[in-house]
């Protein structure tokens, strides 16, 4: 049963991954603007013209840790918002809770061999800055699905010739959760404001100094016209360099900008 709104939304319980019974349910972030909660249900979109499976920043890094963690594999890497991995490795099945349902994603829907070479794969499982998980055609290929508007509801059901099993109900997720991420995207998401913050205080700073510390010592020295220029264009060389090569590298450092941090690396064999 969808909400009555403008989109085919829901509420989820929870993904599994592998099995139904190893599901997760979703942490509940109560300060994160746009998050859209049912107590400890997530909101959901279903839409078949996204080619992906697109997963809220908040989520979308412990899903994909975990995911590579149930395979057993640390040969991937997460480069400009996609997961890249070998064609080759066997990952495990996805599942989304849809009204109690368990709606199967297989490896062969959400993996793309962009190369056409069958070596290195993409993943249909991307993060979205946003408050709610959109769900698209990698949980429908292999099955039937209707929406029926009158009466609001999507459902599913294998094709004759169909891979996936018959649709299981239940259980829901115990008591594992997909926590908040620590976020190497929410935290990526705020590093150009926290730098523009950060030249901003550097720009003032190096305007105050010069004018209360720096004029003031090169006017004891008596310099003339033009080495007052080359104190003063230095002075400014100085901030600019500590700027980039000191302040920058602590602010990276802070909010953990590097993409590959907590993944696993692809291999070049």
């Amino acid at each position: 049963m969808v909400k009555p709104d403008f989109f085919w939304g829901f509420y989820s319980e929870g993904i599994a991954i592998g099995t139904v019974e190893n599901s997760f349910g979703f942490e509940v972030v109560p300060d994160m603007d746009g998050a859209v909660y049912d107590g400890n249900k997530f909101y959901s979109i279903i839409d078949t013209g996204s080619t992906a499976l697109v997963i809220s920043v908040l989520y979308f890094e412990p899903l994909i840790e975990n995911l590579f963690a149930y395979a057993g594999i640390d040969d991937w890497k997460f480069d400009s918002g996609i997961v890249l991995t070998k064609c080759k490795y066997e990952l495990p099945s996805l599942f989304f809770d849809i009204d109690g349902k368990w709606v199967e994603a297989r490896p062969q829907d959400y993996m793309y061999d962009f190369e056409g070479n069958g070596r290195n794969c993409m993943l249909f499982i991307m993060p979205a800055s946003s408050g709610m998980n959109i769900l698209g055609m990698p949980l429908h290929v292999d099955y039937y699905s209707v929406h029926d508007p009158e009466k609001g509801t999507v459902s599913w059901a294998p094709h004759k010739d169909s891979p996936k099993g018959t649709i299981k109900t239940g259980p829901p997720p115990t008591g594992k959760r997909l926590l908040r991420s620590s976020s190497t995207e929410v935290k990526k998401r705020l590093s150009p404001v926290i730098t523009l913050i950060v030249v901003i205080f550097m720009a003032v700073l190096s305007a105050i100094t010069w004018e209360k510390w720096f004029i003031p010592w090169i006017d004891k020295r008596k310099p003339s016209t033009r080495m007052r220029k080359i104190y003063s264009a230095s002075f400014f060389v100085f901030m600019m360099l500590f700027t980039v090569y000191a302040m920058f590298p602590v602010v990276r450092a802070i909010v953990d900008t590097d993409e590959d941090e907590g993944s696993g690396k692809i291999s070049t064999a």
